[in-house]
């Protein structure tokens, strides 16, 4: 007598199992480009506007010997900061 080929409910399983983790693999990087599209489009757009003040972040301010050139490099960045706010 011969037996019947059957498929095992193992093999199914693992079937099963592959399928849905390559569907979650694709799901997650359609996910990740689609936010990454998001970001690209929106650093791409240009949002200047006019202001009426200016902030200057990061200056540092000491006493002693580096306080010249805490100054000038204070007044470099503002100055750079004054010309992009002119553009």
């Amino acid at each position: 007598m011969k037996r019947k080929a059957r498929p095992k409910r193992r093999n199914v399983a693992v079937r099963v199992a592959l399928l849905l983790l390559a569907l979650a693999v694709l799901a997650g990087a359609a996910w990740c480009r689609w936010v990454y599209v998001q970001i690209e489009t929106y650093a791409n757009q240009d949002q200047a506007a006019p202001s009426d003040a200016i902030a200057v972040f990061g200056a540092r301010s000491t006493t002693g010997s580096h306080r010249r050139s805490i100054v000038r490099g204070w007044t470099m960045r503002l100055n750079s900061t004054i010309a992009r706010s002119r553009r």
